[in-house]
Parts: C-alpha cells; sequence; structure tokens
C-alpha cells in the first residue's frame, strides 16, 4: 500500500483485466472482509514482459480512499534513494526495513 489511494502489487495478477473489474479487499488476512475499494485505474510497468515476469509490477488507484484511520491498514515506509546511488547500481543501506506489511487480496468482480 503505498497511500490510501494506491497500491503496488504483481503485474501478472491484473494483466488482460480491466480495471472495474478489480476489487481489492484491505487490512485483514480473512478473504472477503476488511475494507472493500474497486479500481479505477491500473497502470502496468510499460516493459513488462509476461513471459519472463520482467518489470512484473503494476499501480492500482482506488475511485474512493482507504480509511487509513484503522491499526490494520497503513502505507509502506519507502527509503529515500539518492539518484547517485540508483546510478551506481547499489542497495540501500543494511537495517532499512518495512514497518508495517499489508495484507489485501485482489479479487475479480464478473458480472
Amino acid at each position: 500500500m503505498l497511500s490510501s489511494s494506491w497500491i503496488l502489487t504483481a503485474a501478472h495478477c491484473v494483466s488482460g483485466v480491466s480495471a472495474s473489474h478489480v476489487n481489492v479487499y484491505a487490512g485483514s488476512n480473512t478473504r472477503f472482509s476488511g475494507q472493500s475499494r474497486v479500481a479505477i485505474s491500473i497502470t502496468v510497468h510499460p516493459s513488462y514482459f509476461s513471459n519472463t515476469k520482467l518489470n512484473d509490477i503494476v499501480l492500482i488507484q482506488f475511485g474512493t480512499p482507504l480509511a487509513m484511520s484503522s491499526s490494520s491498514i497503513s502505507a509502506i515506509c519507502i527509503p529515500a534513494v539518492s539518484s547517485t546511488t540508483l546510478a551506481a547500481g547499489e542497495w540501500p543501506s543494511a537495517g532499512l526495513y518495512v514497518k508495517y506489511i499489508i495484507v489485501f487480496s485482489l479479487h475479480f468482480i464478473y458480472q
């Protein structure tokens, strides 16, 4: 979860599916529970290659933001990395971690 309106997940999970058919449940590890949101946009990495899963990443945006006041829903902590570090091909320093683990699931809505 990047924010109350955006998640980051694997492109192969939604490849070929329209946004209106993706329903995301956040804040629970029980199927079909937690806060439910329908996607309004799906942005697949422009260089995603399904045969090898190269660049297997997608952004999904919700039409209605999640209520972030719940203790079970929070955005992940993304460390700042300088462009120099990225250009050198280095990883962020050891000891960085994700502050929260968010459980969410994608479900397709077929009508």
